[in-house]
């Protein structure tokens, strides 16, 4: 029983120590292509782990792919789910970006809904800097880690956003508006009130078992 009540403290102490961030991303863009309007509200929120691991060994590329992030996009009235996919952060000498990509073809994404009746196969956001330009301030980024919480930009910029349809990908939607990614720390959600219970009537279980051997 110790075992038992060992383990489910260290598995509340590993769900303690992984947070969940909450990126978001936001402009306006050109659907005509799908048949929508010139200048539609697009919007994205993604939560992912604070936890995910570089897969890229290119010390100026960081690419964080796990199945287990999520979220949802919007464009204009409509809105669509995803699972899958990756961030990606570039941190070049005269170039920043951050961004993330989810494609239906790769395994372990997905994405759920249609756009004014087309399949959506891809979806992707992408902000950034020039150091050059006169109009950003360089060093967006120091490094191809992930910013941590309480990260803004807002930028007219290197920035761009995709939704495709079709295997071709022959259908997009192109930024006309300023841009916006901020990474915030995601909610936290409580524990259900009758986990606590579950872990005392587990302490209460291994104290009667013990005593039971002694007697």
């Amino acid at each position: 029983m110790k075992y038992l009540i060992l383990a489910v403290a260290l598995m509340f102490g590993s769900i303690a120590n992984a947070a969940t961030l909450n990126m978001t991303f936001s402009t306006t863009v050109d659907a005509s292509a799908f048949g929508g309007g010139t200048s539609e509200a697009f919007s994205a929120s993604l939560n992912f782990s604070d936890q995910l691991t570089d897969t890229n060994t290119n010390l100026v590329l960081g690419i964080y792919s796990d199945a287990n992030i999520s979220g949802k996009f919007s464009i204009g009235s409509e809105t669509l789910s995803f699972g899958g996919g990756g961030i990606f952060v570039l941190n070049l000498s005269n170039l920043d970006q951050i961004g993330f990509s989810v494609q239906t073809s790769q395994p372990d994404n997905s994405i759920t809904g249609t756009f004014l009746g087309n399949a959506v196969s891809r979806f992707s956001f992408t902000i950034g800097e020039v150091a050059a330009s006169s109009t950003v301030t360089p060093n967006l980024l120091l490094s191809d880690v992930i910013p941590s919480a309480g990260f803004s930009y807002t930028t007219t910029e290197t920035i761009g956003a995709s939704i495709s349809a079709g295997t071709d990908f022959n259908k997009n939607v192109t930024v006309v508006g300023p841009a916006t990614l901020s990474i915030q720390a995601a909610p936290v959600v409580p524990l259900p009130a009758s986990s606590p219970l579950l872990i005392a009537g587990l302490g209460a279980l291994g104290i009667a078992r013990r005593r039971k051997t002694a007697a």
